[in-house]
């Protein structure tokens, strides 16, 4: 692997350090309460596929969004919530798979679960080259703009991964640290077909908070995936009576806390 294609580690945001590099991948950690490690395989120039196994509670933030980017991210365990940069909060669950561009990176992720496996596949625009573009366009995929038809520069496209999508992603978690990069080459040309073939119709909406509903709703109870079920009356009852929101606000705030803290 050269230079040229390794990632430094400030592209990774604040808290990485290259461990190990491998002939087909590098291996990223991070300094936190538990454990957090990437296993970043560059496939092309300008494309990485980055694997993400995290078991802690930490916050993390994003640096400063500079890269113009299209991310392909799927979650196969555990629950991860995302804090825009406009004070927003959504999160993803397992089985979900979503698409954005540079103006929709976030400004920070945790874990509600205090776990989390899955992946993103980076597309740095800017890095792509002729001979990249072209092998693509041998599938007439434009790797530039894949994804334009889901309006992805204007909100994160989410969607329930599509039936024709699962054996990829299965095989591309189990043949982690297994199979070399033409495996992962092959896989991610699969995937892109597939991702080109997918409408606006597809998705589904994500559901947005803001930050300070979120930090004034008394959730950390819940944020383990052993609980099944929350009274209702129970938690409104609690956060009215200390004040913290409106009862504008319960209703939406309880919808919360159900789907993302309760297992499905």
């Amino acid at each position: 692997m050269s230079m040229s294609e390794l990632h430094k580690p400030e592209w990774y945001g604040e808290c990485a350090i290259i461990s190990d590099k491998y002939n087909d991948y590098v291996q990223i950690k991070y300094k936190c309460n538990g454990t957090g490690t990437l296993y970043d395989y560059s496939l092309f120039p300008g494309i990485n596929l980055i694997f993400m196994d995290f078991n802690c509670s930490d916050i993390f933030h994003e640096p400063i969004p500079n890269k113009n980017i299209i991310e392909i991210r799927h979650y196969q365990k555990g629950r991860v919530e995302f804090e825009l940069r406009n004070n927003k909060v959504f999160h993803m669950k397992e089985g979900e798979l979503c698409i954005n561009a540079l103006a929709n990176v976030p400004a920070a992720y945790s874990f509600p679960f205090g776990y989390s496996v899955g992946l993103s596949c980076v597309i740095d625009k800017d890095s792509i080259d002729a001979k990249t573009k072209q092998i693509f366009s041998y599938y007439n995929i434009d790797v530039l703009n894949l994804g334009q038809e889901l309006e992805i520069e204007k909100k994160w496209f989410l969607c329930r991964t599509p039936q024709r999508l699962l054996h990829i992603f299965d095989e591309l978690y189990a043949a982690k640290g297994v199979e070399g990069k033409d495996y992962f080459r092959i896989k991610l040309s699969e995937l892109f077909y597939h991702i080109k073939q997918l409408r606006i119709e597809d998705q589904y909406e994500a559901t947005y908070y803001s930050k300070e509903q979120i930090e004034a709703y008394p959730t950390s109870a819940y944020r383990k995936p052993r609980q099944k079920t929350i009274h209702r009356r129970t938690l409104a009852k609690r956060a009215n009576e200390q004040g913290h929101i409106s009862s504008y606000f319960q209703t939406d705030l309880w919808r919360y806390a159900l789907c993302t803290y309760q297992k499905v």
